[in-house]
């Protein structure tokens, strides 16, 4: 799965990491990838609880990264997760779900309505067990997991193109 958005405290990658860290409890094969850096020592405080969750095996921090490589990460994620407690528009969203990629978010971002009906996201309440229950059922389904990249890039195609907006 990937994290990929700007390391801070309203992301919610704590939350995730915890998810993940059950995961790991439940015997759940999972790799996270974080893709973002961030200000202060919340960044640091991240790669922390990574090592105090006995995690840092299936974590992997990439830092800052755009354009082509952006994209690859996108299109090669099973699924671009980001339990954020507030996000208005949120870009990333709708990039993962044109390059096919389910999306498995909250309630904190605006735009939740629109990524449930477009058939390829997850809205989950904002904590890790509810995280780590939605990538638990996810996961291991590689038909799902398509059919989700495949509605949700239909839907992004469809809606949020150019010629549609104009």
């Amino acid at each position: 799965m990937l994290f990929f958005s700007r390391i801070h405290y309203k992301k919610g990658l704590d939350r995730l990491i915890e998810a993940c860290a059950l995961l790991s409890a439940r015997g759940v094969k999972h790799q996270l990838v974080i893709a973002g850096t961030g200000d202060g020592d919340y960044p640091q405080q991240m790669e922390s609880l990574v090592e105090r969750r006995g995690i840092q095996d299936t974590t992997t921090f990439v830092g800052f990264v755009t354009g082509r490589t952006k994209v690859a990460l996108l299109a090669a994620s099973d699924v671009f997760a980001l339990a954020t407690s507030q996000e208005n528009f949120g870009f990333v969203y709708f990039e993962s779900l044109a390059a096919g990629t389910p999306v498995l978010t909250t309630k904190g971002t605006d735009t939740w309505p629109e990524l449930e009906s477009s058939g390829g996201a997850v809205i989950a309440d904002n904590t890790p067990e509810a995280f780590a229950d939605a990538l638990e059922r996810l996961l291991p389904d590689r038909e799902a997991m398509a059919a989700m990249g495949s509605a949700g890039r239909a839907w992004v195609l469809e809606y949020l193109s150019t010629a549609s907006i104009r």
